[in-house]
């Protein structure tokens, strides 16, 4: 576990730390600068998943270091410098970890792989921002938590574009920063209140964000993509969904499931996982519900 006494000594802040869940702010000096490209797909981050059923020490480090790489240098040779995060489940609790600073030049980073922390689920991001995107900060980064229900927390990473968000049903109290992104994040949050408590909760995840993305169509938002990750703590969901009329090239956002029969991983770009084998790639307007070491599908539709 992370002791506040080694946070310190490397300028973090605790913002929160209540039971089981653990907050992580690097107070950063500078703003990095966006890189800004004239491309169709504006915003296209780069992220990475897993979930396993005994948790393993070297999961989450593999997956920081292949972050790292493909933030580096992706497929279509850019960078994704505009902040990074990670939220990981341990046996014991939620930590929530979030850098302005590219991946790239984060110096906590070689520690935190060092770190070998035992997780059993967990999101990964490195953000690009668009050309008109929000600026780099904390508020903006991904990934988001979010909280449905007093006792659930969702872990959200979107890769994509959302437009016209402000028509979307977000309260502006719940907002923090001013990502489409982080509305979507909320808007999935907002769907809970349909499902009781005694609703499977696979199903009511699916659900959630099924009725996400079928308002942010009824209200006419357009969007490249609202591929993402959500993870309530128990499962990782992963949703591929693009208009393949704004997007150049579909192949730069899909994401392919491997396995090693204890964890399933969701992976983009060149990213790989030793020892694992491809057991899916996902077709557009699906949902995918990794419960290791199981994966379900669903149609969006």
């Amino acid at each position: 576990m992370i002791s506040s006494r080694r946070l310190s000594a490397n300028a973090f802040k605790i913002a929160s730390c209540c039971s089981s869940v653990v907050e992580l702010t690097l107070i950063d000096n500078c703003i990095a600068k966006g890189f800004e490209t004239p491309h169709t797909d504006f915003a296209v981050c780069r992220m990475l998943g897993f979930a396993a059923v005994t948790p393993k020490p070297h999961y989450l480090t593999h997956l920081l270091q292949q972050l790292r790489s493909i933030a580096a240098h992706d497929l279509r040779q850019q960078s994704h410098l505009d902040g990074w995060g990670v939220t990981y489940w341990t046996p014991a609790s939620l930590v929530h970890y979030r850098r302005t600073l590219p991946i790239t030049q984060d110096p906590f980073f070689q520690e935190l792989t060092e770190w070998n922390v035992v997780a059993r689920l967990a999101i990964l991001h490195a953000r690009r921002r668009g050309p008109k995107g929000a600026p780099t900060a904390i508020e903006n980064t991904h990934p988001f938590v979010v909280r449905p229900r007093r006792n659930l927390h969702l872990a959200v990473a979107h890769n994509g574009t959302i437009y016209d968000v402000d028509k979307l049903p977000i309260p502006s109290s719940r907002l923090q920063g001013s990502t489409d992104s982080e509305r979507f994040a909320w808007l999935i949050a907002s769907q809970f209140y349909r499902f009781s408590e005694s609703t499977p909760k696979r199903e009511y995840l699916v659900a959630a964000v099924r009725a996400a993305v079928q308002l942010i169509e009824a209200k006419g938002c357009a969007y490249t993509s609202l591929t993402a990750l959500v993870a309530d703590g128990q499962r990782l969901l992963a949703l591929y969904a693009i208009d393949p009329q704004r997007v150049r090239n579909p192949a730069y956002y899909q994401l392919r499931f491997l396995s090693d029969g204890n964890a399933v991983f969701v992976l983009q770009d060149r990213a790989d996982v030793p020892g694992a084998s491809l057991i899916a790639e996902a077709e557009n307007r699906h949902l995918y519900v990794i419960e290791p070491p199981h994966l379900y599908t669903y149609c969006l539709d």
